[in-house]
């Protein structure tokens, strides 16, 4: 993606979570009533990236790119296999980007491009904002 390759792109505000959020199915939870709830994983990932983040808000009305880098030493098995339970890469987008946008204060739908990608190292959760317009 062209955004994170340029050098002078330098992000806005970033955020290192010493956890991984869960996945979207462990994030929201249907309730026997009918609505839905953010599961106790999910505000226990919500509070910690409000907590680090010391409420210190962004303030962009440009359009925003956000880069997403999920740590896990469980995404390999020991023999070196890839782990399928690890979960689908996609499945931690958008509980990662609601807890994010929620603790800096911004409306996730600025967002016009998001790159994810997975690192095996201590369980971890970064995420880098950059504020970008079009080329013309």
């Amino acid at each position: 993606m062209k955004q994170f390759e340029e050098e002078e792109s330098k992000p806005i505000h970033e955020l290192d979570v010493p956890m991984l959020a869960p996945s979207v199915n462990g994030y929201w939870k249907v309730a026997k009533w009918g609505g839905r709830y953010i599961t106790a994983d999910g505000v226990r990932f919500k509070n910690l990236c409000m907590g680090i983040n010391r409420g210190q808000k962004v303030i962009s009305d440009k359009m925003l790119a956000v880069e997403i880098m999920l740590y896990s030493e469980g995404w390999f098995t020991k023999k070196g296999a890839i782990h399928k339970r690890a979960g689908d890469v996609d499945n931690f987008c958008k509980s990662t980007l609601d807890a994010y946008f929620t603790a800096i204060g911004l409306d996730d739908s600025q967002v016009f491009e998001l790159h994810v990608s997975k690192h095996v190292g201590l369980e971890r959760t970064v995420i880098r904002l950059y504020e970008f317009e079009l080329e013309s």
